[in-house]
């Protein structure tokens, strides 16, 4: 008689109901406040631990060597006609910062040659201040270059047809380890060479003389060539 009471039956089978209950119950709520941005709470005290999350943007996106660019297709088109590529550059890279700046220089100079701007007034009289923007700017070419070369993943070339750099790189042809080997080899053989040159140079401006010193021994030779002459 006492296993038909209620409280004499065993609690498992009742807790995956009150499980499934609550679950059901948690997830409604989750799905009734995810709009708001509100964390749902049980009483006084889960009306106190509320907080509002800020909604993300998700964005498709690409990140290479010259930085990341997002892909907005409403500003995208008008930076296609500009740049002829789709997106927006976000954030770049020293080698971006380098190519961008050396082919700008490089239209400048053109410009400056094709229309005779050497010859006008204005820039003669700004002629001070034009030279020292040009070495600054190379100044800071030379740094990105020296800081490129330094690692020896990236060389630039000219284009052949455009005012463009051409970005060369082992990590575009094959795998990071053998690329990074490669790397690591070719920086080697650069600093052989260097070394050699830099020695082989030494070597000769040890062994070469000073025009006064040439004089003073072309001078001394010819008395002594005419003392032979005048004596024999």
């Amino acid at each position: 008689m006492e296993a038909d009471t209620p409280d004499a039956q065993p609690s498992r089978p009742i807790r995956p109901c009150v499980q499934k209950r609550k679950l059901c119950a948690s997830v409604s709520l989750v799905i009734k406040t995810h709009g708001t941005g509100e964390q749902p709470g049980c009483g006084q005290e889960g009306a106190k631990d509320r907080f509002k999350v800020g909604k993300k943007k998700c964005r498709l996106g690409v990140r290479n060597e010259h930085g990341t660019r997002v892909f907005d297709f409403r500003k995208g088109e008008q930076d296609a006609l500009k740049w002829g590529h789709m997106g927006i550059m976000l954030k770049t890279t020293s080698l971006e910062r380098e190519v961008s700046l050396n082919v700008e220089m490089r239209i400048m100079s053109e410009y400056v040659q094709r229309f005779g701007m050497r010859k006008w007034d204005a820039y003669k009289e700004n002629r001070e201040s034009i030279n020292n923007t040009i070495i600054f700017l190379t100044q800071k070419l030379e740094r990105y270059r020296d800081r490129r070369l330094k690692f020896g993943l990236f060389y630039l070339a000219p284009h052949p047809t455009r005012m463009d750099m051409i970005v060369l790189s082992h990590l575009k042809n094959m795998p990071l380890k053998e690329a990074l080997r490669r790397s690591r080899q070719e920086l080697e053989k650069r600093k052989c060479i260097l070394e050699k040159y830099n020695s082989s140079k030494g070597a000769t401006a040890s062994t070469s003389f000073s025009p006064i010193s040439k004089l003073v021994i072309y001078t001394v030779s010819s008395m002594i060539l005419g003392c032979i002459i005048l004596f024999c």
